[in-house]
This record gives structure tokens, C-alpha cells and sequence, in this order.
């Protein structure tokens, strides 16, 4: 059996563990989430998502900001408007939440085709719908 060495930034609830969850629940990079220069509401609302979950484990306003190169009141400032309903980035959360729902309830695509379908996939006249 192979020990395999856990580093501090691959242990679940490190700052660095939180940001790749919060990058691959939105759809965005971790490297998008700490540009503090990207603007979007996507990228807004997963910064959100970090800094509380951040800020439950414990660490200060200054240590978030770091991580996420922001200043500390820029993270007070993601904190106070995280309470407040119907904003811009709320609504984008809910889309992306939505989004993310729709797909896991599609039914899965096809993945074989018989011999005659394909057939008639390309060969199809034209002009005929």
C-alpha cells in the first residue's frame, strides 16, 4: 500500500480546498476567484461563498482578504451585502444553482446508436425534414 503524503492546501476545509469547491460549484477558476481585478456576478457570488465559508473556519477579514487578494473591508463590505435579499449576485446564485439542477435531472444522452440510425443521421436527402 502507497502512503500518499496529504499536503496542507489538498486537506478538506483549507482555504485552498474551499476555493476549488466554490470555482467548481460555479463554474469559474480559482485563479479567476483570486483576480481581485474580474468582475462578474458568477465570480461575485462564488468570492461570497468563500469569505463565509472562510470566515466559519475562523479566519480573520485580513486573512481572507489575502487569499482572495482583496482588502479586509472589501470582505466585511462581501459579508454585510451577503445578507441582503435580491441582489444582483443573489440572483446570479440562484441561476447557477437552477442551472446546475436542471443538468442533474436531464436524462443522460444516448451514448450508442443502431446501424440504421446512424445510416440515417447522414444520409439524410435534402430537403427533408
Amino acid at each position: 500500500m502507497e502512503n500518499k503524503i496529504i499536503l496542507p492546501s489538498q486537506r478538506e476545509g483549507s482555504l485552498h480546498w474551499i476555493m476549488r469547491e466554490a470555482a467548481k460549484k460555479y463554474g469559474v477558476t480559482v485563479k479567476d476567484l483570486r483576480d481581485g481585478n474580474k468582475r462578474s456576478s458568477l465570480l461575485t457570488a462564488a468570492r461570497w461563498e468563500c469569505v463565509s465559508a472562510m470566515r466559519a473556519k475562523g479566519r480573520s477579514l485580513c486573512d481572507i482578504g489575502y487569499y482572495l487578494s482583496l482588502d479586509h473591508t472589501s470582505v466585511l463590505h462581501a459579508l454585510r451585502q451577503r445578507e441582503k435579499p435580491n441582489t444582483r449576485v443573489h440572483r446570479a446564485k440562484e441561476a447557477r444553482e437552477a442551472e446546475i439542477k436542471a443538468k442533474q435531472t436531464l436524462p443522460p444522452a444516448p451514448t450508442t446508436f443502431t446501424a440504421k440510425e446512424k445510416a440515417a443521421a447522414l444520409f439524410k436527402p435534402m430537403g427533408v425534414k
